[in-house]
């Protein structure tokens, strides 16, 4: 006889789920800072952050010598909602709800993984991948590195403990770019100063035409990656100080579109 229950569970569509993980609002600079707060907290002297571009295959990865992770802490620590908000914390834990590594990751990249080693043992290894788990639509978090990144993982010489996390398929960091792009130089007289002006020209080969060029190159220019070099000179009243500042501001294109046909072949 089956027992009539007064409830459901309702467990979220993994893939669904892991996708909304990506929407908490890190930049770039803001995320490699939550990874950097985990290995201050693990007890980290360095941090070592390398990075790799290359289009497509480009990669980052964040290694520290803190306390490392054994395999059933590297498994908690990858587990979404690993910790409670309510639960007592040590004042140097600047992490409150057990997501921080997992979306401040997500929020740049598709692929995680991260490979702890603690007491001198083997080092444990996780991945995410959220093109798997959308796939599956379980919550498969995977124990080896994906084929080809193993070397990507590697201890340098001498660390004996410490975590490694990388990030690949970085399509928030590398994706929606021009597919090259043209530098104009040119080199200007004013007050008998000579001034040097770098202008990009992007240029994009798209089927689609001009809209789906102007959305690209849109959310390229938003997340701060294409910054003309254009100098301004501001000629002040005597009396008044002068005040050296950087400011860096979006860039304003105007976009042409060309038939391919009026391209040369040559």
């Amino acid at each position: 006889m089956t027992e009539d229950k007064d409830y459901e569970i309702a467990e979220p569509h993994a893939g669904a789920m892991i996708e909304s993980l990506r929407a908490f609002g890190y930049d770039l600079r803001t995320a490699i800072a939550d990874l950097i707060d985990n290995s201050i907290f693990a007890g980290a002297k360095n941090v070592w952050i390398y990075f790799h571009w290359n289009g497509a295959d480009s990669y980052i990865s964040i290694t520290d010598d803190g306390y490392g992770m054994s395999e059933t802490e590297l498994y908690e620590a990858m587990r979404p909602g690993s910790k409670s908000p309510l639960e007592d914390r040590e004042p140097s834990d600047l992490g409150r709800f057990g997501l921080g590594m997992k979306t401040a990751s997500f929020s740049q990249c598709r692929r995680l993984t991260v490979a702890s080693r603690k007491n001198k043992q083997n080092p444990a290894i996780r991945r995410w991948d959220l093109d798997h788990v959308t796939k599956v639509d379980r919550w498969e978090l995977l124990k080896y590195a994906a084929p080809g990144s193993e070397q990507r993982i590697e201890y340098p010489d001498g660390l004996k403990n410490g975590t490694i996390v990388l990030w690949e398929n970085l399509d928030r960091v590398v994706g929606d770019s021009p597919d090259c792009i043209l530098w104009f130089n040119a080199a200007v007289k004013i007050f008998a100063q000579e001034l040097r002006i770098r202008i990009p020209i992007p240029i994009e080969a798209e089927k689609a035409g001009l809209e789906a060029a102007v959305e690209d190159l849109d959310k390229f220019c938003k997340r701060g990656h294409f910054p003309a070099e254009i100098p301004m000179l501001v000629v002040a009243e005597e009396g008044y100080s002068s005040l050296k500042k950087t400011s860096n501001m979006l860039t304003d294109f105007r976009i042409k579109q060309i038939p391919v046909r009026l391209l040369s072949r040559k």
